[in-house]
């Protein structure tokens, strides 16, 4: 996916979690790179082509410093619900250990949730981020269609549950690290 492409998925999560959730839904848009700035804050009824426009004049520098981000979120006010959509790759920056310690401390953001875009992943770093905060978040993916991803950022993710297969003499594996309903 190119940038433009990820932005419009992003405008039409933004319209599905406005169906699901109503106009009323308060939304926060951050952009980040070596950077961040605040793109939109509004309700989602008032996200347009026209707000989503500092997103796609900012373009996408590189080098993802996410830990700069996450301090940026720290001086601000955030929701307690926080979507980081990108491709989970930290190229700059605090390591992803110290991003998930800085997530941590903002015990104002209660869940994290990553959706992951783009041809080169990190998965492990977007397990270890969606883990950080009070409640386990979901890695979900962009590509599979955002209507999943609109369902599944409001399903309940469990962790560590263990598998247990009566009169079964070899279970594989013992833990599941994440599960949601569906899945």
């Amino acid at each position: 996916l190119g940038f433009a492409a990820a932005v419009a998925k992003l405008d039409d999560m933004i319209g599905q979690l406005r169906k699901k959730h109503g106009d009323g839904l308060k939304l926060q848009v951050v952009a980040y790179d070596q950077d961040t700035q605040l793109v939109f804050a509004g309700r989602a009824a008032e996200w347009s082509a026209k707000a989503k426009q500092p997103l796609l004049d900012r373009g996408a520098a590189g080098a993802s410093d996410l830990g700069q981000a996450i301090a940026w979120l720290g001086t601000h006010d955030p929701h307690g619900r926080l979507v980081i959509l990108g491709d989970g790759v930290i190229t700059a920056g605090a390591t992803p250990e110290r991003v998930a310690a800085q997530l941590k401390q903002l015990t104002r953001i209660e869940r994290v949730d990553v959706v992951l875009s783009g041809g080169i992943r990190d998965d492990q770093v977007a397990e270890q981020l969606a883990r950080a905060a009070s409640r386990p978040g979901a890695v979900l993916d962009l590509e599979t269609g955002t209507e999943g991803v609109v369902a599944a950022l409001a399903e309940r993710m469990l962790t560590n549950v263990a598998v247990d297969v009566k009169g079964a003499s070899w279970v594989y594996p013992r833990v599941l690290p994440a599960v949601r309903a569906g899945l």
